[in-house]
């Protein structure tokens, strides 16, 4: 799961000198609780028999940021959420870390 997290420093001087501080984190899950890590995307681009450039297509975003996701960098949540929601609309879906590892499976077509 991905989380966004902030952490906020605040000090107490007395003459100059800090006395203290104190930290506070706020962290917020995205909105739907649903991920997609570098593995699981390769897995779905397999899946599905596309490529990188066609899946930047379809999410919007260009070829090296899917290639950028996929070697494991760190993108900006909503990046990650475009690509995933471009493979969720092709017909792939997520499976959650559940002790067996996360993955993907294709959509049983009606």
């Amino acid at each position: 799961m991905f989380f966004d997290i902030v952490i906020t420093f605040r000090f107490a001087y007395d003459n100059g000198v800090r006395i203290c501080a104190q930290i506070f984190g706020i962290v917020n899950a995205n909105d739907n609780g649903v991920t997609m890590n570098a593995a699981q995307c390769r897995m779905a681009r397999a899946a599905l028999q596309i490529g990188v450039r066609e899946l930047a297509e379809a999410a919007k975003v260009s070829p090296s940021t899917v290639a950028r996701l996929e070697a494991g960098e760190e993108l900006k949540p909503r990046t990650v959420d475009a690509i995933r929601a471009a493979l969720e609309a092709t017909g792939v879906e997520f499976i959650p870390e559940n002790g067996g590892g996360a993955g993907v499976r294709l959509k049983i077509r009606a």
